[in-house]
């Protein structure tokens, strides 16, 4: 089953969808492998995801349920119920492959390590089959250090448990993911970071510095040309090809929002904003934004579902978050959460980001069901 993942990230990240057929039809048949694996390895009901989830797995589900509905209007009823059914199927993945575990630790070290395995095969593959350089603009890894990097500060500074093994392999993992981070260019994707720290900070009492961390990184977020000025120079003598900007993306949006207020309630069916773009004006593969996204596909109803998951994940990290793994839980959805303002990565294609973030939605139900450390270990 893992081997089929990472024939499906070698799809997603090397192969582009024009590769006369092979490309789709190998996405389809890993998909499909993948569901089979799913419900030969769990006794999981299709239902249940939806049935035992907590409120951001249904939200989330609905959202992608009605990606599927959006077939009956769609601009391109293919394009919306496969790209759906993709989303669906890789909740029920992670949830299937959650229920294996049954110690709360070896859960966490399953995705740490996953994520790491994901993000340095994806940085291999991207630069054997795409762009032969180091410094290089890849903006899904970029969002997948992002929330790996989330995780592992949020942890390490809550330090809820005394653990040093586990708080090594959060350092290891925190080391690498911010050495891509750099390597990858994605001004989104630092400023999605910068924002986890200063939560992680908040949350574990440096309120002041936490604070600090977060206007400095909102900053840097909301004005692209400071942020840019800045990765220059850090990066002597790279080109702008190499450097992340937002050019282009402000007319993304203009039309997005032109082709998204004919039908503002429904939208043009899931993943398809951009299809309508493409046949009409310029070539467009993702709608650099979830939320933009979201709208133009499923309008008004599939943004307010989208909203509803994020809310509702971020209002259980904070509730939750002096328990194991909580702090780390709200880090990486509030990175993804921002870093979704420039990367359609929930609203359209599936990507490796997709697939962190729904890990992430996931493991904030499973945990809460899991155990590992006696009450003494906890501080």
């Amino acid at each position: 089953m893992f081997g089929i993942l990472l024939l499906w990230v070698y799809r997603v990240v090397a192969l582009s969808a024009d590769s006369a057929g092979f490309a789709k039809g190998l996405q389809v048949v890993c998909i499909i492998g993948l569901f089979y694996y799913a419900r030969k390895l769990t006794r999981c009901s299709l239902t249940s995801p939806y049935r035992e989830g907590n409120a951001p797995m249904k939200w989330m589900i609905a959202y992608f349920i009605l990606g599927l509905i959006s077939t009956a209007w769609s601009y391109n009823p293919q394009f919306s119920s496969f790209l759906s059914l993709e989303k669906l199927v890789f909740v029920f993945l992670i949830y299937a492959l959650f229920t294996l575990f049954d110690d709360l630790k070896e859960l966490e070290r399953f995705i740490v390590m996953g994520f790491l395995g994901i993000m340095l095969y994806e940085v291999i593959i991207w630069r054997i089959f795409k762009e032969q350089s180091l410094f290089t603009h890849v903006l899904t890894t970029a969002s997948c250090a992002a929330i790996l990097f989330a995780y592992c500060i949020g942890e390490l500074l809550a330090k809820r448990v005394n653990d040093p093994l586990r708080d090594k392999m959060l350092r290891s993992a925190l080391i690498l993911s911010l050495v891509v981070l750099v390597i990858s260019t994605s001004g989104g994707a630092n400023g999605s970071a910068a924002l986890a720290l200063g939560i992680a900070m908040i949350v574990s009492g440096k309120l002041v510095w936490g604070a600090l961390v977060c206007f400095g990184g909102g900053v840097l977020y909301l004005q692209q040309d400071l942020a840019d000025r800045l990765m220059t120079f850090l990066m002597p003598g790279k080109s702008e090809r190499q450097i992340e900007t937002l050019t282009g993306r402000d007319n993304i949006w203009k039309w997005i929002e032109y082709y998204g207020s004919q039908k503002p309630m429904c939208g043009w069916g899931y993943a398809c904003i951009e299809r309508v773009i493409s046949d009409r004006h310029f070539a467009l593969t993702d709608a650099h934004n979830n939320y933009y996204g979201a709208w133009g596909g499923t309008g008004y109803i599939g943004l307010f579902l989208l909203i509803g998951n994020h809310i509702s994940q971020i209002f259980i990290g904070l509730k939750k978050r002096l328990q194991f793994g909580y702090s780390g839980l709200l880090c990486a959805t509030c990175a993804a959460a921002l870093n979704g303002y420039t990367y359609g990565f929930l609203s359209g294609k599936g990507c490796t980001i997709t697939l962190f973030y729904i890990t992430i939605m996931v493991a904030t139900l499973r945990y809460s069901q899991l155990s590992v450390y006696d009450g003494e270990s906890i501080e």
